[in-house]
């Protein structure tokens, strides 16, 4: 039987609380490092063709670079993930104020979402790396006091899973996510303008110019955001289309899944070998291709740069409450919100 290793360090100090890296690892060399602070994932190694384990997401070796500099980098999302537009939104009958951290929007949470608080942390019998926490009633504006759990789970065969659940004592929204920077190579001086993705994902969400969703679900036919058939990213900034200089000179869109748990998300990287297969209950992802990433920062001694990274946030459809459209993101007191994805590396 495979066994799953892991180990705490205590790295740090936060607002009076413990702030703890956990290492998961496997026995053909796969290992993530999470900090109970945000459940950020900072380290993530996945191997080449050779065999080779390296990192493959972007994050930082000092824990103080998380409360100044980090643009979500591998952390756990919500309330809500995504943009909320005029930072409000209407819920049986009463309208709720959010903080508005990006200009007129409340952007994944707010000011001090769930990625900037420390969580209960413990490992379970079967080493799943299992936090917790309360978020009480009206933090960040959202009602309702929510208890969420976060499962992060290693498996033996390169396959990680991050399993989400909320419970709340009055109906509120959530719709979580995790943020992690994936660039394949394991060479941050190499963009990620080659890597190659396939989406099995017929429909897209047009922003208007502040990002916010216009309500439409579009057909991705002949735009570059159809990746239906595998393509690079490259291919699609190429097009020049509006929609990707709306979005910062690259992809930062949601896109509708066709389908749950289908490999309906596959990320390929030529030189490495490396792919990755990502599947989901989730109704979308957003596609989001490092386009505000500029050269004024300094990553494990990587100069930070355009397309270093890309995200792939699987997660329910931003400003889902403010479109009724949309699938809902409302969780009421008799419901348990419970989101999962699996995370599946190979070699090509």
């Amino acid at each position: 039987m495979t066994m799953i290793f892991v180990t705490t360090e205590e790295i740090a100090e936060h607002n009076g609380s413990k702030v703890i890296e956990y290492k998961l690892r496997n026995e053909n060399g796969m290992e993530l490092s999470i900090l109970n602070y945000g459940c950020i994932i900072t380290k993530w190694t996945a191997k080449d063709r050779e065999g080779n384990y390296q990192n493959i997401v972007l994050g930082f070796d000092e824990f103080d670079k998380y409360l100044t500099q980090s643009p979500y980098f591998g952390a756990v999302i919500g309330r809500v993930a995504g943009r909320i537009s005029d930072a409000a939104f209407k819920l049986n009958g009463e309208t709720y104020q959010l903080e508005a951290n990006q200009e007129k929007s409340c952007l994944h949470g707010g000011e001090k979402g769930f990625d900037k608080v420390v969580w209960e942390g413990r490992v379970a019998e079967n080493q799943d790396l299992i936090f917790t926490r309360t978020s009480p009633h009206m933090e960040g504006g959202f009602p309702g006091n929510l208890d969420v759990t976060v499962t992060y789970r290693l498996l033996e065969d390169d396959t990680v899973e991050i399993e989400y659940e909320g419970t709340t004592d009055q109906d509120t929204i959530i719709n979580m996510t995790n943020h992690s920077y994936f660039n394949l190579n394991g060479d941050f001086n190499k963009s990620v303008v080659n890597h190659e993705l396939m989406l099995k994902a017929g429909r897209y969400l047009p922003l208007k110019e502040d990002l916010i969703p216009t309500g439409e679900l579009a057909p991705v036919d002949g735009t570059a955001f159809d990746f239906r058939e595998p393509k690079t990213l490259k291919e699609g900034f190429d097009t020049n289309e509006r929609q990707l200089e709306i979005g910062g000179g690259g992809f930062d869109h949601p896109l509708m899944l066709d389908t749950n748990f289908d490999q309906e998300i596959v990320l390929s990287e030529c030189d490495s070998g490396r792919r990755l297969t990502i599947e989901t209950d989730q109704k979308g992802l957003v596609l989001y291709t490092g386009n505000q990433m500029d050269s004024n920062m300094t990553i494990r001694g990587y100069n930070t740069q355009k397309h270093m990274a890309l995200c792939l946030e699987t997660q329910n459809l931003p400003n889902a409450i403010n479109e009724p459209l949309f699938p809902s993101i409302v969780l009421k007191p008799a419901e348990t919100y419970k989101a999962k994805t699996r995370y599946i590396w190979t070699v090509c």
